[in-house]
């Protein structure tokens, strides 16, 4: 019947309370990070904006975004 279907679109008690312990972590790591820190992660992972990109809008080299980024993701990890 019915039954013997699994739902593969209904993630499961596990995989909610995972998601939403990582959530936490990521808003723990934003939140020891500078302003600027923060607006360069916003640009960069949810407005998916590429480094080229923020250069030409803002002047800045992309070298400087790159190695901004760089340390900005081990400053993470060790809070990870």
């Amino acid at each position: 019947g019915e039954d013997a279907i699994p739902d593969l679109l209904t993630p499961s008690v596990e995989d909610i309370i995972e998601t939403a312990l990582m959530i936490e972590k990521l808003r723990e790591c934003i939140k020891v990070l500078s302003v600027a820190e923060q607006e360069l992660v916003k640009n960069l992972y949810f407005q998916e904006k590429s480094q080229a990109q923020l250069a030409r809008e803002t002047g800045v080299k992309q070298q400087t975004y790159s190695y901004r980024e760089k340390r900005i993701l081990e400053k993470s990890i060790l809070r990870f």
